[in-house]
């Protein structure tokens, strides 16, 4: 797959949808893997233009994913797609998904160290593959009675944390059929594929959070001390602003790492968002990042 041919999907991208949606396409367009046709599934870069003008129209994850379904059923088996991000007090927490039963959905709000693949991902900052159900009971015996992925109908399962500025911001999870067989060595291609959806439903959760979550412009025009931040939390905020993670926040300023932990989620709760690069992005709009 040519990458050259990316360019041109994004500069006729650019003609539909506002500059950072643009932006955004350009990031994961680059990203096509060349070898997802080995996996069998029907990607191509039309099929992904088609997904970033949907979310240059506002649609939710849960449409996107459905619609993913519904275009790849009979090339990947999948069963469920799910977006799992963290709170403001630092739990993993659905987001947006399809397949998923509700009753599962409300038990979601995880640690980083609870017993969860979607913990483990995150814990672990890498991709997690789960081949059957049995591999799931083997793991995590404790979710047999609890978890849709226990099930006999249940087949290989596939978690991928989300980075933003080298945090986890969250984790993407698809599971497939039983009738699909998962072997690390050559699904290769099939990961690439998946951090792409991703990447796509990343996207839309922060457009989402963006033109629904945040207050005004009028309310913005005091610029962080409008949402009653602290001096300490004002700084931080400038820093996580920069890309810096909690450790080097930590160091530069002279606390405890648990002492930055527990202002950013504090600085979460003010600023009305879910995780790290939501923050970044408020931070940015009231013009002091």
């Amino acid at each position: 797959m040519a990458l050259q041919v990316a360019s041109e999907v994004v500069a006729e991208v650019a003609s539909e949808v506002t500059a950072d949606v643009t932006a955004e396409a350009s990031a994961v367009l680059k990203k096509v893997p060349s070898r997802v046709g080995e996996s069998g599934s029907t990607l191509g870069l039309n099929w992904l233009k088609g997904y970033l003008d949907g979310v240059a129209s506002g649609i939710s994850v849960e449409q996107f994913l459905r619609k993913l379904h519904h275009d790849l059923e009979g090339s990947l088996a999948l069963r469920c797609s799910e977006l799992f991000v963290f709170d403001s007090e630092g739990h993993l927490v659905h987001a947006g998904g399809h397949g998923l039963s509700m009753e599962e959905i409300r038990k979601v709000r995880l640690g980083r160290d609870s017993l969860h693949p979607v913990s483990d991902a995150a814990r672990t900052e890498d991709v997690l593959v789960i081949t059957s159900a049995d591999d799931f009971i083997q793991r995590y015996p404790a979710l047999k009675q609890s978890s849709q992925l226990a099930s006999p109908e249940a087949g290989p399962a596939i978690y991928l944390p989300l980075m933003s500025s080298g945090v986890v911001d969250g984790v993407f999870a698809m599971t497939f059929s039983k009738s699909r067989v998962i072997q690390w060595s050559d699904e290769r291609s099939l990961i690439e594929l998946l951090e792409v959806v991703a990447r796509i439903a990343q996207l839309i959760l922060q457009r989402s959070t963006n033109q629904s979550g945040f207050s005004t412009p009028e309310q913005d025009l005091s610029g962080l001390t409008s949402v009653g931040l602290s001096d300490r939390q004002i700084v931080i905020a400038k820093m996580i602003a920069n890309g810096m993670t909690n450790r080097n926040i930590a160091k530069e300023l002279g606390f405890s790492e648990a002492t930055i932990r527990y202002e950013t989620i504090k600085l979460y709760e003010r600023l009305r968002v879910r995780n790290r690069s939501h923050a970044a992005a408020r931070i940015h709009q009231l013009g002091i990042g």
